[in-house]
C-alpha cells in the first residue's frame, strides 16, 4: 500500500470512523446522528466526505438496503487506518450539548471567575452563542440551589454550597453514561490503563477535569473489597458505581479541606460497620482520613441504596400512607384505573430508599430520565404532579430522577392491565391494499393483538364458518349482518379515537366469561400449501414487476393504458383501468407521496405489481378526504380466484411502506434503487414465511 499522508479531519468525523471500525454490524445513519447529537443531513454530509479518505486506504463505505451503512475491506487495510487516526490532526468541532457539557464542566472544577471570551476561543463560537449556553444553563443550575454570577469585569462563576455544587457535578458525571460505560472504565484502571484516550471511549473527556482517575482507580478498589465481605452491601452494579463516584468527589473535597456537617443516625452506623472499613481502606490507599461527617455522609448514601432494610412500623405506615397518596393522584391525572397490583408492591420497595435519599438531599443517576421524558411524556407528567403532594408532605422537592423511577413503575401498571390480548380480523373491500396497512398499525398500537386474517367482504362469511370465536372484526367498511357486539368500524388510518374503540370492545371481552377457543395453529398440510402458494406468488412477483417514468395528463387515470398494456399479467388494460376506478370511488389510497392503486380483479391473470415514477406530482385524496400530491404510484392487482397468500404477499409491499427507507426507494426516481429495494422485501417476507413454518414444525 502506497504511504499516506496524514489524514486531517474533525473529531466529530474521527468518531464516525471510530465506530465504523469496531462495529461488526451495519449503523443506521440515523442511530449514528442520534449518539453525535447531529442531524441526519450533518451526519449524511459527513459520511460523504469521508468516503474518499477511506477510499485512499483501500476501504469503502457501503450502503446496505434496510441495514445501514458499513466499512468494506481487508483487515490489515482496516488496521492501518485505525493506526493512522490515532495520529490524524483534527480540527475539533462541537455540537451544541458537548459545548454546554464543557463549559458546566469548566465552571464546576474552578470557581474562579472565567471571562466570556476565554469559553469563545476555546469552544469556536461567538460570545453571543456562549450567553446563549449560559441561559440554558442557568436554569439546570437553579435545579441544584446553584446560582450562576455574571459579573462585568470580573467573569462568571458559580456560586453555592459545597454539598449543591457536589450534587451538580455527580449529576453531570452521569448524565447520558449507562452504568456499562463506567464498569468499563474502572476494567480499564484495575488493569493500569489510564490514558486518556482509553479512558474517552466510555466517557467524555470533560470528566477527566472532574475526577482525579487515581482516586476513582482506589476508590473502586476499596468497594469492591467491601462488597466482597458484604455482599448485600450494593443490591446491582448501578448502585455501586453511584457510591463509587460519590466517595471519588468527597476524596477530591476533603483534599481542599472544604467539609460540611452532615448528621446521621447513630442507629445508621451501627447497621453500616462497612462505612468504617471503606473508610481506613481509602486511608491506606491515598493517605487521606475521611473525617466522621463524611463517613456519615458515607453512610446516609449506603443507606439510600438499600432496598431491603427492614422497617419499623411507623416507617412502614408512612411510606405505604405516601405510596397511597402519589397512586392515587396519577390515577386522577390520567383519568385511568391503576389495577395491577405489582404497582403498590414494587413503588414500596423503591419508595423506602428514595425517601431517605430524598429527605437526605442525596443525588441519585437516573440514565433513562430524558428516554422517559421524551417517550413518555403523559406518565411522567403525571407522576411529576402527583409527587408534588409527596413534596409538600416531607418538605423538600423531589428531583426529576426520582419521579422518572416511579413513572417507570406506573408505566409498567399500564402496560400490564392494558396489555390486551384478543383474535381480530381485518376487513376491507378487496383484502389487500387499506386492509394491510390497517393490521400493521393494528399490531404497533395494541402489541398483544393477534390479526388472525385479512379479508375481503366477500371472503368474510367461508372464514367465519370456522373461525366463528374471533373477538371482533376490524372494518373499514359497514358489514350486513354482523352485529354491533363484533364490528368495529374504523378509517383506514386508524386514528387515535379508533384505537380507544377497539380497546373497548377486546377490554368487554375480556371482562366477560372466556369462552373456549379453536385452535389456532393451521395443520402441517395446510401450513405446507400455504407455503408453496406464498412461493407461488413471490415467483409471480419477481417475474413481473416492473418500474416506469410517465407524466400524467389531466385524465386521472385513462393515461395509465398505455403503461398497463405492456404487461404480461394483464389480460384487459380497459379492465384493470375500470377495477382501479370503481376501487377508487371508494376512497383513494395514499402513504406519503406514494399513491396506491389495488384491486381484486379479473382483468389480470397472474399478480400485477408496477410502479410508476411520475414527472410531474399529481393531486390525490385520501380516504380521510385530505388533499395532498404525489409523486410515485404503485399499482397493484390480483386475479378474484387467487389465493389468500398471493393477497398476503402483495399486502406485506403496502405495510412496507410504513417503513422510511423502503418509502424513501420507491418514491426516490431511481430505477435501480426502488427495484433492489422492493425485491429484497418480497423476499425477506419470504424468508420469514418459511421461517415461520419451520418454527411450528419444531414445536
Amino acid at each position: 500500500m502506497a504511504e499516506k499522508t496524514q489524514i486531517f479531519i474533525s473529531s466529530r468525523q474521527k468518531m464516525i470512523i471510530d465506530r465504523l471500525l469496531e462495529s461488526d454490524f451495519p449503523i443506521m445513519p440515523k442511530d449514528m446522528a442520534e449518539e453525535l447529537d447531529i442531524s441526519l443531513r450533518t451526519c449524511q454530509r459527513e459520511i460523504a466526505q469521508l468516503k474518499p479518505i477511506v477510499r485512499s486506504y483501500g476501504l469503502k463505505i457501503m450502503k446496505q438496503f434496510r441495514s445501514g451503512i458499513c466499512l468494506v475491506g481487508d483487515e490489515e487495510c482496516k488496521g492501518v487506518l485505525a493506526d493512522e487516526l490515532e495520529k490524524a490532526h483534527q480540527s475539533t468541532s462541537f455540537s451544541p450539548k458537548d459545548r454546554q457539557l464543557g463549559i458546566i464542566c469548566d465552571l464546576l472544577r474552578d470557581q474562579t471567575p472565567t471571562k466570556m471570551f476565554v469559553f469563545s476561543q476555546k469552544y469556536y463560537v461567538t460570545e453571543a452563542t456562549i450567553g446563549h449556553d449560559l441561559q440554558e444553563l442557568e436554569g439546570w443550575l437553579n435545579q441544584f440551589h446553584l446560582t450562576l454570577v455574571r459579573k462585568p469585569g470580573l467573569g462568571i462563576f458559580i456560586s453555592g454550597e459545597d454539598k449543591h455544587l457536589r450534587a451538580a457535578i455527580t449529576a453531570v458525571v452521569n448524565n447520558q453514561t449507562l452504568p456499562e460505560n463506567w464498569l468499563a472504565v474502572f476494567d480499564l484502571l484495575k488493569s493500569g490503563k489510564k490514558e486518556d484516550w482509553q479512558i474517552e471511549k466510555h466517557i467524555p473527556s470533560m470528566y477527566l477535569d472532574l475526577l482525579d482517575l487515581d482516586i476513582l482507580h482506589a476508590v473502586g478498589k476499596v468497594l469492591t473489597e467491601a462488597a466482597e465481605r458484604h455482599p448485600s452491601l450494593f443490591s446491582n452494579e448501578r448502585d455501586r458505581i453511584s457510591v463509587s463516584l460519590h466517595l471519588a468527589l468527597a476524596v477530591e473535597r476533603h483534599k481542599d479541606q472544604n467539609n460540611d456537617l452532615v448528621a446521621a443516625d447513630r442507629k445508621l452506623i451501627e447497621l453500616y460497620p462497612s462505612s468504617y472499613f471503606i473508610a481506613e481502606r481509602l486511608k491506606e490507599l491515598l493517605d487521606i482520613q475521611l473525617p466522621e461527617e463524611e463517613i456519615n455522609y458515607l453512610i446516609l448514601h449506603l443507606y439510600g441504596v438499600q432496598p431491603n432494610l427492614p422497617l419499623e412500623q411507623f416507617q412502614e405506615e408512612e411510606t405505604t400512607h405516601l405510596i397511597r397518596i402519589f397512586i392515587e393522584g396519577v390515577k386522577a391525572e390520567l383519568n385511568e384505573p391503576l389495577t395491577d397490583p405489582m404497582l403498590s408492591e414494587g413503588l414500596l420497595k423503591h419508595f423506602y430508599p428514595a425517601l431517605n435519599r430524598i429527605r437526605n438531599g442525596l443525588p441519585i443517576h437516573n440514565p433513562l430520565l430524558s428516554q422517559i421524558q421524551r417517550d413518555y411524556p403523559v406518565v411522567y407528567e403525571a407522576s411529576r404532579k402527583s409527587a408534588e403532594s409527596l413534596s409538600n408532605y416531607l418538605g423538600v422537592r423531589i428531583p426529576p430522577a426520582e419521579i422518572a423511577y416511579m413513572a417507570i413503575h406506573v408505566g409498567a401498571a399500564l402496560i400490564n392491565q392494558q396489555n390486551l390480548k384478543g383474535r381480530v380480523a381485518v376487513v376491507c373491500a378487496s383484502g389487500f391494499g387499506t386492509s394491510r396497512l390497517l393490521a400493521s398499525r393494528l399490531k404497533q398500537e395494541i402489541p398483544g393483538l393477534q390479526v388472525s386474517e385479512v379479508l375481503s367482504l366477500s371472503e368474510l362469511p367461508g372464514w367465519l364458518e370456522n373461525n366463528w370465536q374471533v373477538d371482533a372484526i376490524v372494518s373499514t367498511i359497514q358489514i350486513p349482518g354482523i352485529t354491533e357486539e363484533r364490528l368495529v368500524v374504523v378509517s383506514p388510518i386508524l386514528s387515535d379515537n379508533d384505537v380507544q374503540k377497539i380497546k373497548g370492545k377486546l377490554k368487554k371481552q375480556q371482562s366477560s366469561t372466556q369462552r373456549p377457543r379453536s385452535d389456532d395453529h393451521p395443520s402441517e398440510d395446510s401450513s405446507l400449501m400455504g407455503i408453496a402458494h406464498y412461493g407461488e406468488a413471490f415467483a409471480q412477483v419477481m417475474r413481473g414487476l416492473s418500474w416506469m417514468e410517465a407524466l400524467p395528463t389531466k385524465e386521472k387515470l385513462a393515461w395509465l393504458h398505455a403503461f398497463v398494456s405492456r404487461s404480461h399479467a394483464v389480460i384487459s388494460p380497459e379492465g384493470l383501468i375500470e377495477a382501479f376506478e370503481e376501487r377508487e370511488r371508494k376512497g383513494s389510497f395514499a402513504i406519503g407521496s406514494i399513491g396506491i392503486l389495488h384491486s381484486r380483479t379479473a382483468a389480470v391473470r397472474t399478480l400485477f405489481v408496477n410502479i410508476i415514477s411520475l414527472k410531474e406530482a399529481m393531486p390525490w385524496h385520501t380516504e380521510s378526504g385530505k388533499k395532498q400530491v404525489v409523486d410515485t404510484l404503485l399499482l397493484l392487482a390480483a386475479p378474484p380466484d387467487a389465493p389468500r397468500e398471493h393477497f398476503q404477499l402483495l399486502g406485506e409491499l403496502i405495510s412496507g411502506l410504513l417503513d422510511d427507507e423502503l418509502a424513501g426507494a420507491i418514491s426516490s426516481g431511481n430505477k435501480e434503487w426502488t427495484l433492489i429495494a422492493v425485491k429484497e422485501h418480497f423476499q425477506q417476507a419470504y424468508q420469514e414465511r418459511i421461517l415461520s413454518y419451520a418454527r411450528g414444525k419444531q414445536r
